[in-house]
């Protein structure tokens, strides 16, 4: 997972948000018309079609690869309250004084077999 909090992890983000398109692309060339034609033409269940593609897959030994961008964003009653009074505020000074502190993770590092948590606290 990439949680972009900076533009430190945006190349590798991209450089593998393309690789990940590039396998699905050649996956969908390779088999998409006979699926389609299984459950369009044949009119076979999606699920069925699904599970025998799947179980042939792994056959082949293929797999894909995901990039998974992990939000930054933590849900809480503080930061929901947050982006209502930014919502209804007409500029930043009228919102500052309604706003609640929001105390949020947001790095894990891993680093000398240790895992690392890092806490901010946010107005």
């Amino acid at each position: 997972m990439l949680p972009l909090t900076t533009a430190d992890l945006l190349a590798h983000a991209i450089v593998g948000l393309v690789l990940e398109n590039l396998d699905m692309e050649r996956l969908v060339r390779e088999v998409g018309q006979a699926v389609a034609q299984r459950i369009l033409g044949n009119n076979e269940s999606v699920d069925d079609v699904a599970r025998e593609l799947h179980e042939k897959l792994l056959l082949r030994n293929e797999s894909t690869k995901k990039v998974v961008i992990e939000s930054i964003y933590r849900d809480s009653d503080e930061a929901r309250h947050n982006v209502e009074i930014f919502t209804l505020a007409s500029n930043l000074a009228e919102a500052r004084p309604h706003l609640r502190r929001v105390r949020f993770l947001l790095i894990h590092s891993f680093s000398n077999n240790r895992l690392n948590t890092f806490f901010f606290d946010c107005l």
